[in-house]
């Protein structure tokens, strides 16, 4: 095991060298120069153009840096890039439906192809317990029989399966080129971080919070979630600017005033450091940072006007003797609870509680707000169980993991710890928000935990691979084999 660690040190410390553009960065640079210059037509003429050229720049921006990598790993530079344009797809319109709908079918057609072309290794053996995801997949399919084809409902299904294959591509491609793979994740996020902090940034300034300008506010604080967990992995694993990347994040989240995901932010911080909890002295810091987190948590709802109006002011219920602001949410979880209630073992069928709930008269979303009540509305009792049992698995694992490698402040314990973090704070964003129909969130947070994954396989069997080298060389000289 140290041998695998010590490996995956000296790799990562190697020195880097500059190397003259290729033509792909060439033609990024051109490209760019050439919006520039044309940048007040553009915009005067069609706002969706502008948004759908600066996405393609972006995109093409960050793949020009993995040009000669292979397909899998473009793969996962593609959807963590795609990750950093927030809801910037949604903006344009191709044909019958949106952007982030055309880029969900094109990412599930390609996780598919990769799939059944040798992208799931049968060597993992932590992939062999994931089989509740696959069949969870096979069950949102299975209800469209009894259910009625949508729109919505296709679209959910392909970001399910945007999720569940990029965990196999990520666990493959960690397993088969860990410190490769490792490398292509943090220039993925750190570009994704710059460029979707970025966005958020020149929105609120030009017009303040709950903006939808650039980027809407809800959506940029379920990509901080991701962006918090990779970099407070980081900041345990050693790396110093870390912290400060955590802390614009929460800033940015708190000016969009965003509930939800800032909670999830604060809570990601703290299950961080208590991973950490070792010893005596461990634990005074962890609780230290609980304290610091939770103060600050508290000044901001307080002090802060425009969020602590967020969480008293307006459509107001009685929760525990606190008048706290809804915003509509209690109708739209009870009428879900109704219908779940209906047909309560199988569901109404994949995309049912969006297309009703859209029908709900003055409803202000076309989303229930529960991602947990989506599936029993979508799938039934049945449909949760293989989700939460297959999800609960693959969190259960990266814990595993990280605790094991956490004190080796290794890139697998970057990894873990990123994967596991942004599970857990997926999983609490989706009790009041709907990230799991969001592609640009659940197909990195599937990468992370798939690398995750294969790292650990690589790293666990790079020692076996070294006495199955030493036993055959003794052999070779004729010395007695050890058993």
């Amino acid at each position: 095991m140290q041998q695998g660690v010590s490996r995956l040190a000296r790799d990562i410390s190697a020195p880097r060298y500059r190397t003259l553009p290729n033509r792909a960065q060439l033609l990024v640079l051109i490209s760019g120069c050439v919006l520039a210059a044309a940048v007040g037509p553009i915009v005067a003429r069609s706002s969706s153009l502008a948004y759908g050229l600066a996405a393609i720049l972006l995109l093409v921006t960050a793949l020009s840096r993995t040009a000669t990598r292979p397909i899998g790993s473009i793969l996962i530079v593609a959807v963590i890039a795609a990750s950093a344009l927030i809801d910037l797809p949604q903006h344009i319109r191709t044909g019958p439906t949106s952007g982030q709908g055309a880029e969900s079918f094109a990412l599930a057609a390609l996780v598919v192809f990769l799939c059944l072309n040798g992208y799931v290794r049968a060597d993992i053996p932590d992939v062999r317990r994931l089989l509740p995801l696959p069949l969870f997949l096979a069950w949102a399919v299975i209800s469209f029989s009894w259910g009625h084809l949508t729109q919505q409902g296709v679209q959910n299904v392909l970001v399910y399966t945007c999720f569940v294959g990029m965990v196999f591509v990520g666990a493959t491609l960690g397993r088969a080129k860990p410190l490769h793979t490792y490398h292509v994740l943090n220039r993925g996020f750190q570009f994704a971080a710059i460029v979707g902090m970025g966005l958020y940034a020149v929105s609120f300034v030009i017009a303040g919070h709950g903006n939808r300008l650039v980027v809407s506010p809800r959506p940029f604080g379920l990509f901080g979630v991701l962006v918090v967990s990779w970099f407070m992995a980081a900041h345990v694993n050693g790396v110093r600017y870390a912290k400060y990347v955590v802390m614009a994040a929460v800033l940015l989240t708190l000016l969009s005033l965003s509930r939800s995901a800032l909670a999830a932010q604060f809570a990601v911080i703290v299950l961080a450091q208590l991973a950490t909890t070792r010893d005596f002295r461990s634990t005074v810091r962890t609780l230290a940072v609980v304290v610091v987190v939770a103060t600050t948590a508290l000044a901001a709802v307080i002090l802060y006007a425009p969020l602590n109006h967020r969480f008293f002011g307006g459509d107001t219920k009685q929760i525990g003797g606190i008048s706290l602001n809804v915003t509509g949410r209690d109708a739209l979880w009870s009428a879900n609870w109704a219908w779940f209630k209906e047909r309560p073992v199988i569901g109404w069928g994949a995309g049912s509680s969006d297309q009703m709930t859209s029908a709900l008269p003055g409803a202000f979303s076309g989303h229930p707000h529960n991602d947990y009540l989506r599936l029993l509305v979508d799938f039934g009792v049945v449909g949760l169980v293989i989700w939460v049992v297959g999800y609960f698995r693959l969190l259960r694992r990266t814990w595993q993991l990280w605790r094991r490698t956490v004190l080796w402040r290794s890139p697998e314990s970057h990894v873990c710890g990123a994967a596991f973090l942004g599970l857990m704070g997926i999983a609490m964003s989706m009790l009041v928000d709907n990230p799991l129909i969001e592609v640009g969130k659940m197909a990195p947070l599937g990468a992370l935990a798939g690398v995750a994954i294969g790292m650990c396989a690589a790293t666990a069997a790079a020692p076996a691979a070294s006495a199955a080298g030493a036993l055959a060389d003794s052999r070779a000289e004729g010395e007695p084999a050890v058993p």
